[in-house]
Parts: structure tokens; sequence; C-alpha cells
């Protein structure tokens, strides 16, 4: 969905998932990504430091957040 520029589709469906699985670092840094899509960096950003403090070492996460601090 998010490839496509579904945006607020992909949101809706990864915020319930995060919400009953909030260690899924995947989900979080896409949500992240999602997030910075819809043109909020400042969420986007809380959201893949949630990722990286779960899995510091995920490197699409990490290179994400390197994209919304640039």
């Amino acid at each position: 969905l998010a490839r496509r520029g579904a945006y607020a589709e992909a949101r809706a469906l990864l915020e319930p998932l995060i919400a009953r699985h909030p260690g899924d670092v995947e989900a979080l840094q896409l949500l992240g990504v999602v997030t910075l899509q819809q043109g909020r960096p400042d969420l986007a950003e809380v959201e893949l430091r949630r990722a990286l403090a779960l899995n510091p070492a995920h490197a699409i996460a990490n290179s994400n957040l390197g994209l919304v601090l640039s």
C-alpha cells in the first residue's frame, strides 16, 4: 500500500498491528516511512526511534531516520 501511495490505508493497517504487537520493529519502521510520506517528519522520527530502541542495528530504520533528520 505504501509503495502505491496509499498512505492512509497503510497507516490504518499498521496502527492496529502495532497495538497488538508493540515489539514489531518492521511495522514500526514502516509506520515511520508512511508518516514521513504524509509530511509529518516529527512523528516519523518518534516512530523510527521506537523501532530502533527495540533493534538498534536495524539498517533500514537507521537509514530512514537519517532521511528524517536530514
